[in-house]
């Protein structure tokens, strides 16, 4: 809690910087943003004195740290120690005890609940692999494999760490694991079933960007932290990972189980000041970082030298010439995002790695095969497999592990057990995702271009297929998905929080008493009004389900 008494050399400096710039343009943001380099956040006794100070009424300063994403009023706050994960009982490891294991491939759906196990059965010689090498090499045989990321985004997973691992002159990097996608029963699965390939990934995954602290944000926490302790106990995880000069620690994170948990800038937002509100996310996104420091920002060379970051920073910490790469003074940066937000290619990044669970238990998989065997299985441009559930009207639910060269059609003819009933469409990408028809099941479930067949972007990001045929009815798909679009909002833009509280409304209308034209025209003008107008992905997402019912199949509403 910041106390006024207790920092009067802080309050003093701002005090003057006030006074000294009250006429300037921009004073406001200024004060706002030099409040938060001096103490982290921007304190509610700070609020009150930029109010006397300059005249700004509480309404405007708040409301504009609510609108920018690069301001916070809520303090850092979280443990950096890991002394609690130590302990003893466990043998502890090194490379040797590791290569001299002959099995080195374990599915990841395998049930391996305690890290012996894994051990016995090959695991972490990928790690070992990774060790034995530069950081460098790990990198480029990710990168040669052509290894996705299993996000939305589909991005080549070596490309992305080259680029944090370059980042050399930064203290603040590290790597964070996104394990709350709550629409994606993967994540509970691996974390309760097979935590330690995940380890594995995220060990990996920090050695080849040169970090040594991970996170793992998860509803899960218990089951999670009891395979962190048995790692730190058997010298996975710690100061000299299986007695090597590499440390790493892990510390678990939990999550408060909603649906914009595992965006990029929320997650970040709970793992350092333990809060979960939607906050504007810009086309190249920024955070606050780990460690309860700003992330350091850095110009990569894709810099185009057009000096709009230089034009836009409100502290002029840009060295700039046109045509020629920017250089962004680190000890000047007040890291306001202003120029990451301007920039027209994406050249400023910042210093961190962000990925999935699915993304990181591929990773050992790729290492233990070599780049020509993991290339071989699965889609040419994206080789590897995809971890799909596989639940509806079909006579044998499951999730199962397929290669990305695989069709929606191939999946549920091999894996299903049979369809009951007649086939109608397939959901995809979980409770509020789109409804495919049958011409579009003979897509793979690698698919680069999900909008180039009728889909949304990251379709193929969630790992459900839902099959629709005669025990389910559409209008009972149509109401779970706004069911569940409530339950997760956030409450914070109204489009989402009033809008499918409408369309429920309706459903329920027209479940009673029938549908005509007038009733389905005004719950299509909604639909299309909330995903226009939310804040976030849920909001935008969160009518899809039943846009591709008034699209396809109208008749069966």
């Amino acid at each position: 809690m910041f106390e006024i008494e207790k920092n009067k050399a802080i309050v003093e400096k701002l005090e003057k910087y006030m006074n000294e710039n009250r006429e300037a343009k921009g004073v406001l943001m200024a004060t706002l943003l030099k409040t938060q380099e001096l103490i982290g956040y921007i304190p509610r006794d700070i609020v009150l004195l930029i109010e006397e100070v300059l005249g700004a009424p509480i309404s405007r300063i708040d409301s504009i740290i609510q609108f920018y994403s690069f301001l916070t009023d809520q303090p850092v706050g979280y443990k950096e120690t890991q002394d609690e994960y130590e302990s003893s009982g466990i043998k502890k490891y090194t490379i040797k005890d590791i290569e001299a294991i002959k099995e080195s491939e374990i599915s990841s759906l395998s049930i391996i609940k305690d890290i012996e196990t894994y051990i016995s059965k090959g695991g972490f010689k990928a790690l070992v692999i990774a060790l034995s090498q530069s950081n460098d090499n790990t990198i480029k045989t990710i990168k040669d494999s052509s290894f996705k990321g299993r996000g939305d985004g589909g991005f080549v997973a070596g490309v992305k760490w080259e680029l944090v691992n370059s980042i050399i002159e930064f203290k603040n990097k590290g790597i964070i694991c996104n394990a709350d996608i709550n629409n994606n029963s993967l994540d509970a699965k691996i974390i309760k079933d097979n935590p330690f390939k995940l380890i594995e990934g995220i060990l990996i995954a920090g050695y080849s960007i040169g970090v040594n602290k991970g996170y793992i944000y998860t509803g899960h926490k218990k089951e999670m932290e009891k395979a962190v302790k048995d790692a730190y106990q058997a010298g996975i995880l710690g100061s000299k990972v299986l007695d090597t000069d590499f440390s790493f620690d892990i510390e678990v994170r939990f999550s408060d189980d909603n649906f914009i948990s595992p965006r990029e800038v929320e997650t970040f937002d709970f793992i350092e000041r333990d809060i979960n509100i939607h906050r504007n996310k810009n086309i190249n996104e920024r955070s606050f970082g780990v460690s309860g420091r700003p992330l350091e920002y850095y110009i990569t060379d894709k810099c185009i030298g057009c000096t709009k970051c230089a034009k836009n920073c409100p502290v002029s910490c840009i060295e700039s010439e046109p045509k020629k790469l920017h250089i962004i003074d680190t000890d000047a940066c007040i890291k306001c995002g202003m120029c990451m937000n301007v920039c027209p290619v994406a050249a400023i990044v910042y210093t961190n790695l962000v990925a999935n669970v699915e993304t990181l238990i591929n990773i050992p998989d790729v290492l233990n095969l070599g780049v020509d065997a993991y290339k071989e299985i699965g889609a040419v441009k994206n080789p590897g497999k995809k971890i799909i559930s596989i639940e509806g009207d079909i006579n044998s639910p499951k999730m199962v592990e397929v290669s990305t060269d695989k069709t929606i059609k191939e999946i549920i003819e091999l894996h299903s057990g049979g369809v009951i009933g007649e086939l109608v469409g397939v959901r995809v990408g979980g409770p509020i995702g789109p409804i495919l028809t049958l011409d579009k099941i003979e897509k793979p479930v690698d698919i680069d271009n999900p909008t180039k067949y009728g889909l949304i972007t990251g379709v193929m990001e969630g790992t459900s297929i839902y099959v629709i045929a005669g025990k389910t009815s559409m209008m009972d798909l149509a109401k779970k998905s706004m069911d569940y679009a409530i339950k997760e909002s956030c409450g914070r833009c109204v489009p989402c929080r009033e809008g499918t509280k409408r369309v429920a409304e309706l459903l329920e209308k027209i479940s009673s008493d029938g549908s005509n034209e007038e009733t389905l025209e005004k719950l299509n003008t909604l639909t299309k009004l909330i995903e226009s107008t939310s804040l976030c992905s849920l909001g935008q997402l969160a009518p899809s389900t039943i846009t591709s019912i008034l699209t396809n199949y109208k008749n069966l509403l």
